[in-house]
């Protein structure tokens, strides 16, 4: 006779049939059993303009930060 790991690690939806008989220990075996098998997926990214972004991003944020200054000035009704 098939233990409860056994019985739930070979079945695609072995953790519904633990959960569904209440068997716990089923049911933690099923799910460290798949996160151990987990594959990690590399993904590629761009590595060129590496101070482009930075140069643009700070740039945008000091015009808004300037004009938020003028902005608040102006509506504050500051000389």
């Amino acid at each position: 006779m098939a233990t409860s790991e056994e019985k739930t690690s070979l079945v695609a939806d072995g953790a519904r049939k633990a959960y569904d008989g209440l068997d716990t220990d089923a049911s933690k075996n099923f799910h460290d059993q798949r996160h151990d098998s987990v594959v990690v997926n590399n993904e590629m990214h761009q590595t060129e303009g590496g101070f482009l972004k930075p140069l643009i991003f700070g740039g945008l944020d000091g015009i808004l930060t300037s004009f938020a200054i003028v902005a608040g000035a102006a509506g504050g009704s500051m000389p």
